[in-house]
């Protein structure tokens, strides 16, 4: 791996390629960079299909992290976040676009929007992880 993507953790669950940036609470831009290209990186050299990104600690990510995340799903790739924070899975974008996969694991399962009203009036699942 080149140093570039030196501040990269890089691990496996089970056949899910996971990437987490260290010690960062809060992403910019620069870090969605880095996370974009080291997926594109790996998603040449491995065929594994599945990819993730450790949300663990995260309190704020990027506008552009769903569009991000929604390119590689369009490419074919099985998307997964890992321990979404609260304030991660309040976004509207993911209440829409994420379901629970297995306990603090959820998956990108495009499908259609709900309605404004229904967005309103419907609770976060219970299964919700803290």
């Amino acid at each position: 791996m080149s140093k570039r993507f030196d501040r990269l953790k890089v691990t496996f669950v089970g056949e899910i390629l996971v990437l987490s940036i260290r010690d960062k609470l809060a992403w910019n831009g620069s870090d969605l960079s880095l996370l974009r290209d080291a997926l594109l990186n790996f998603a040449d050299n491995d065929d594994r299909g599945a990819i993730g990104i450790e949300l663990d600690g995260i309190t704020y990510v990027p506008s552009g992290f769903f569009g991000m995340l929604y390119d590689f799903h369009d490419k074919g790739f099985a998307v997964h976040l890992f321990h979404p924070q609260e304030k991660v899975r309040n976004m509207l974008w993911f209440r829409h676009f994420f379901e629970v996969k297995q306990p603090k694991c959820y998956r990108l399962c495009l499908r259609p929007p709900r309605s404004f009203n229904e967005e309103q009036n419907e609770p976060l699942p219970a299964t919700t992880v803290e």
